[in-house]
């Protein structure tokens, strides 16, 4: 007698069941670190531009004295902040320019910072 089997057992379709909800849960897990990621991203470019803009202003100004930090909440929309710093710098006649620029977000803040060396303006 030669049976012909048809069809799957039970036990096989509980176990194709299984192996295809772990790999839809770990695909959406995936998927949304993916966009996690790419949303921080693209905040942290957004602040790199920005701070570099402030930078720049910075350099342009030339400041001569070191400042305290000076910290601005909300330029560019709800929970971010600017704070600029100068500090004397490591040669006589230079000063440290600091920027940092940040984004508070629900899990961690997003922050850059940049800094750079300004000659200090004769006087």
């Amino acid at each position: 007698m030669n049976r012909h089997r048809r069809g799957l057992t039970l036990l096989e379709c509980l176990v194709y069941t299984a192996l295809i909800s772990l790999l839809t849960v770990f695909t959406m897990e995936a998927m949304g670190r993916a966009r996690l990621l790419q949303g921080n991203a693209h905040d942290r470019l957004a602040l790199a531009t920005r701070a570099q803009e402030e930078l720049d202003k910075l350099q342009s100004t030339r400041p001569a004295v070191p400042s305290d930090p000076v910290r601005t909440e909300n330029p560019w929309g709800p929970r971010t902040y600017l704070e600029t710093t100068v500090a004397d710098g490591p040669l006589p006649d230079s000063l440290l320019v600091r920027v940092e620029a940040g984004r508070v977000t629900y899990d961690r803040p997003i922050v850059v910072k940049l800094e750079t060396l300004v000659r200090r303006p004769k006087s």
